[in-house]
């Protein structure tokens, strides 16, 4: 059966669907995705995906032609099922103009009533199993418990190694991943904090490398981490102990070179969903957002970064969104701010002391 998945939200949304991919897959379906080109890029690699189309939404007065023409991909695709993971206004119209008679939605999708069937979108259950119930009745029970939360990229990491192609000489030791940056500013962990963090890292861990990532817009947190390190340890970035490879790591490329990391450190953010993926252990801040609201990190040594966690109590404002903010709602972000770079250093030292001592 041909199987159309349609999520243009964020780039971590639709990493999310990795499990739903899987189950898919394992029943044999064909699997066309429908995404914005980050999305399509995180399955470019991914050989349980048949086929990627690239659909760009657009605000103002080119949204009605932007909702036809994506239709009409979907349309051109001939697909037997629609299983839309994701719940705009938008979406909902892209849906019936696509005029696929089977289309599966969740419950709470705009004009849910009107397609053929209505997922509960549960609470309390991770967001990759919330996606996974959009298969329910097109795989087999066995595959649905069974099937695994993965994502494949490039494994040449032909990028990666053009910029540094002795990254993996073997005198060289072992490394992490640091994706500082966010959509949302309000999930972000201080730049002056982050580089002390770095640095406490670094001088404790001798053997250990740091490889700075992010995307376009992540070019402002990752610019101030970069000048707090030449202010706080230069020494680190001089010895190439800290590279910044957000130039050389497109997304199919940081799926496998996070399966070769020794950690991430992320905020709640796509890097954190692509270290669930590859079982990579991820230390994670969480400030507005909750770890328990489905988007924590699935890998059970795995460390959210958080007032519980590292002070013992959350703050009464905690958590304040499920997504974050673009700025704080109360003016003072101390979800983040008030998070000592030294406290955070030790909870994630004394979490990697079986490493530190191999």
């Amino acid at each position: 059966m041909k199987i159309g998945l349609f999520n243009t939200a964020f780039v971590g949304d639709v990493a999310l669907m990795g499990r739903l991919v899987d189950a898919l897959s394992l029943a044999g379906h064909e699997i066309v995705l429908f995404s914005n080109s980050a999305g399509c890029s995180l399955f470019q690699f991914d050989s349980r995906i048949k086929k990627t189309v690239v659909v760009r939404k657009q605000g103002g007065i080119g949204k009605l032609k932007t909702i036809f023409s994506i239709a009409k991909k979907i349309r051109d695709e001939k697909i037997d099922i629609l299983l839309m993971a994701h719940q705009s206004f938008s979406s909902g119209c892209i849906a019936i103009l696509s005029s696929v008679q089977k289309t599966v939605v969740f419950s709470g999708a705009s004009y849910s009533q009107f397609f053929f069937s209505k997922v509960n979108h549960a609470h309390g259950i991770h967001e990759s199993d919330r996606y996974l119930a959009l298969a329910h009745g097109l795989v087999s029970e066995e595959i649905f418990r069974t099937s695994q939360f993965k994502l494949f990229g490039n494994v040449g990491l032909n990028s990666f190694l053009n910029a540094y192609p002795d990254f993996f000489d073997a005198n060289h030791g072992a490394f992490f991943l640091c994706a500082p940056g966010s959509v949302w500013n309000t999930k972000r962990y201080p730049a002056r904090l982050h580089a002390d963090l770095l640095r406490r890292l670094l001088e404790n861990v001798p053997n250990l490398r740091c490889v700075l990532s992010g995307g376009p817009s992540d070019g402002i947190i990752m610019d101030e981490v970069l000048a707090e390190l030449r202010r706080v340890a230069p020494e680190f970035l001089d010895q190439s102990r800290i590279v910044d490879a957000r130039a050389c790591l497109p997304l199919a490329e940081l799926i496998e070179l996070t399966r070769l990391a020794t950690f991430v450190l992320t905020p709640d953010s796509a890097p954190l969903h692509i270290a669930s993926a590859t079982g990579t252990k991820t230390f994670a801040f969480f400030g507005p957002t909750s770890a328990k609201s489905g988007f924590g990190p699935l890998l059970k040594d795995s460390v959210v970064l958080d007032h519980h966690n590292i002070r013992g109590l959350l703050l009464p404002c905690q958590p304040c969104s499920k997504h974050g903010h673009r700025s704080c709602p109360l003016g003072h972000h101390k979800c983040l701010s008030d998070l000592p770079a030294d406290a955070v250093a030790a909870r994630m030292l004394e979490s990697l002391t079986p490493f530190r001592t191999q």
